[in-house]
């Protein structure tokens, strides 16, 4: 699926929202905080597989806003035949006021994903500020950083624009554009590579991370349960990058 919005850049620069896959969403709407709410959630399973972890997740982290309850259909071990759907308890418990986006994800055996729902939902609440802030350095690594995302687990993600042709960065070999995630400079690792002109990074409610490359199009690196993920092209064309709580993604083309 894919439509266009009119947007405030110039002549023939479009917005467009993209479904790279079609999946639910769940909204357990506003809660206050200190309080919690309960839904069953329904998982659609498209073709035929064998259930081996079921995870509740806020952007990608668990046991943060979005956990999940006792009980529900889905079980682990169970061979569902193609169009299937099962359930999971979620409770949405909001740490802080605003807006939370998170999923519950279905895996099989080769880490593949089963199903996935998104979930939304809204900490509603006051929240005490002292001001002035203070401004913390918490990496210097970076020479051409582009790009800039932060999940609930306050991981950030850096896009890196670092291209050099063969013969004009350190040796023979190109040089590419890569993400870059981390917590403080001393964990921090490279999670994508080898993108020309990386220019944003988004992260949706599952934790998969989405990268634009100006050259390349729009990457997708789906986490895995093991916290590693798999890269691949999600949409070809698009510059800049991000993405809803129900999975949409918008990029400028």
């Amino acid at each position: 699926m894919k439509f266009h919005l009119s947007s405030g850049c110039v002549a023939g620069c479009l917005l467009a929202a993209m479904n790279v896959a079609v999946y639910a969403q769940t909204d357990l709407g506003k809660v206050e905080i200190g309080h919690e709410r309960t839904e069953m959630v329904t998982v659609a399973i498209p073709t035929a597989r064998t259930i081996t972890s079921i995870s509740v997740v806020t952007g990608g982290v668990q046991s943060l806003d979005f956990t999940r309850d006792e009980g529900g259909s889905c079980s682990i071990g169970v061979a569902y035949q193609d169009g299937a759907t099962c359930t999971v308890r979620v409770e949405f418990e909001p740490r802080y006021p605003g807006e939370r986006n998170g999923a519950v994800v279905l895996r099989d055996q080769f880490e593949d994903i089963v199903g996935i729902t998104y979930l939304h939902g809204e900490g509603h609440g006051p929240k005490a500020a002292f001001l002035p802030g203070t401004l913390t350095r918490v990496s210097s690594s970076f020479l051409a950083p582009e790009g800039l995302a932060v999940d609930d687990g306050g991981n950030f993600y850096v896009a890196e624009n670092l291209f050099f042709p063969p013969g004009q960065g350190a040796g023979s070999d190109p040089i590419y554009g890569n993400v870059t995630m981390g917590s403080s400079p001393t964990h921090e690792a490279q999670i994508g590579q080898e993108w020309v002109d990386p220019t944003s990074v988004a992260v949706d409610g599952a934790g998969n991370v989405f990268v634009s490359d100006f050259i390349g199009g729009i990457w997708k690196l789906t986490l895995q349960s093991n916290k590693t993920y798999v890269q691949s092209l999600a949409v070809s064309g698009g510059n800049r990058v991000a993405v809803d709580g129900n999975g949409n993604l918008y990029t400028i083309e």
